[in-house]
């Protein structure tokens, strides 16, 4: 149960996170180049495989996401992780005002 919570929790955190950065470094776009992605993923500290395949499912396009190997009921899946978690985030009024420092504390 409390490792079912602290993985929901990480997962929360990381799609709160990740679309802040992405917005503040690369402007408000509903699709992210996967060299956008992955910069941003490194800058935030993460490095667990499962996060990356949400991070390409998420901000990147279908395609991105099948070139990294998902195939479309994986990358469905990764897609509706935010309705989910119950996390509301617009692209476009992203990035302006986040203080990011200490995100990863």
């Amino acid at each position: 149960m409390i490792k079912n919570y602290l993985a929901k929790r990480r997962i929360k955190k990381f799609l709160t996170t990740m679309p802040k950065v992405l917005a503040k470094d690369y402007g408000g776009n509903s699709e992210y180049s996967t060299g956008q992605v992955e910069t941003a993923f490194k800058k935030l500290g993460y490095s667990e495989d499962d996060l990356h395949q949400v991070a390409i499912a998420i901000y990147c396009n279908e395609e991105a996401a099948k070139a990294f190997g998902m195939n479309e009921s994986l990358i469905k899946k990764y897609k509706g992780y935010p309705e989910r978690h119950r996390i509301a985030f617009d692209h476009a009024t992203a990035g302006s005002g986040y203080d990011l420092s200490g995100i990863n504390d």
